[in-house]
């Protein structure tokens, strides 16, 4: 079955800033669909795409901000070869700058599904990610960040601790212990308690399984006072947003018993 094949005069349109910006975006909007084929999007190389893309990065206008970030984490996604033509263009370090400093949750939201994108599975890209000081960036963000993108920030660090992979010049040092490392240098821990207090059940469940994956893969992240104070006051907290949700007709079930499982690993650990 032929691919459709990627429409130049669309690309150019996009990134024309003599077009109205209805123009630009319905053009971004259909390469993006483009590059959802693993094809369209390994072609973007040899056509010198990346590039211009990534420029889109940097616009006034914030809507052209996350249709580029949407078209670059589309085009890397599941394909090792277009998250490293996407590295080789230089696009981390601006999608890092763009999720640090941008101050539209829309546009942040999509350059973190770009970075996850853009990483996932891939040893050589996670490590141009960790040297351009991503797990910063991440953290910065969260700081002012709405519950969508809190929720992508969770599932992203419980989805690298549990990546293994190594390559064959760092073979005995893994994703994992990257990540397990910068939890524990950014006290991450501290962070997710602290979501709990406000957060929808999605993000609860997210944050207790973000938890427990921590105590069991790198449990000395987790210094004593974060185990005790996930046994003591955040297990009393969590249980009191829990009631509050239940009382809105949400089925908490399930969060309970990840809640009570984290409970008595922590305590496992602690003696």
């Amino acid at each position: 079955m032929h691919h459709v094949l990627i429409d130049l005069e669309c690309v150019e349109a996009a990134l024309d800033e003599s077009r109205t910006e209805q123009v630009r975006v319905l053009a971004c909007d259909e390469l993006e669909l483009l590059v959802e084929s693993l094809d369209n999007a390994n072609d973007l190389k040899s056509l010198k795409l990346w590039q211009p893309i990534i420029s889109l990065l940097s616009s006034d206008l914030a809507q052209l901000r996350m249709y580029g970030a949407w078209v670059l984490g589309t085009a890397v996604q599941n394909n090792p070869k277009s998250q490293k033509d996407f590295m080789d263009a230089g696009g981390i370090a601006p999608i890092l700058n763009l999720l640090e400093t941008d101050k539209d949750d829309t546009v942040r939201t999509k350059a973190f599904y770009c970075i996850s994108g853009a990483i996932k599975h891939n040893k050589q890209v996670f490590e141009a990610f960790y040297a351009r000081n991503g797990f910063k960036a991440v953290l910065t963000t969260l700081q002012n960040a709405d519950m969508s993108l809190l929720r992508r920030a969770v599932f992203f660090w419980r989805a690298l601790l549990l990546d293994h992979g190594g390559d064959e010049t760092h073979a005995d040092t893994t994703v994992s212990d990257l990540t397990a490392a910068a939890i524990s240098e950014f006290a991450v821990i501290s962070m997710v308690i602290q979501m709990i207090e406000s957060g929808d059940l999605d993000l609860i469940e997210k944050c207790l399984q973000l938890l427990e994956t921590v105590l069991t893969v790198c449990p000395t992240s987790a210094d004593a006072d974060s185990l005790h104070a996930i046994k003591g006051k955040f297990y009393s907290l969590t249980e009191q947003r829990l009631a509050e949700l239940e009382k809105d007709k949400e089925d908490v079930g399930e969060a309970r018993l990840l809640l009570q499982k984290l409970a008595c690993t922590a305590s496992s650990l602690i003696q």
